[in-house]
């Protein structure tokens, strides 16, 4: 009559298994954070043309123009990979109400 014990070797082989593939699951979302504050900071530095209590006067065609081209090479450049689901909504709602 078989045991309905599993062998010792086949419950240590799923629990490194399912170890392993946490610690790694854990690892790319640390990888992935640091990716996105690092682009996020840049990101953060290239909106401050728009900051309400740093500048004269409304935004002009011309600044936002840059603003535009200078968004639009972080995006395609370095930060658009990195943005979450909800912060890439936002980005584009910006870049669509700049262009």
């Amino acid at each position: 009559m078989a045991s309905s014990v599993p062998p010792l070797q086949a419950v240590t082989f799923v629990l490194t298994r399912f170890t392993i593939q946490k610690n790694l699951e854990v690892k790319y979302d640390v990888d992935l954070r640091r990716l996105r504050l690092e682009s996020y900071a840049e990101l953060w530095s290239r909106l401050l043309p728009l900051a309400l209590f740093a500048r004269d006067g409304y935004p002009t065609r011309e600044l936002l123009e840059k603003l535009t081209h200078s968004l639009t090479h972080w995006y395609f450049g370095k930060g658009g990979l990195y943005l979450s689901e909800h912060t890439r909504d936002a980005y584009l709602s910006l870049a669509t109400s700049t262009a």
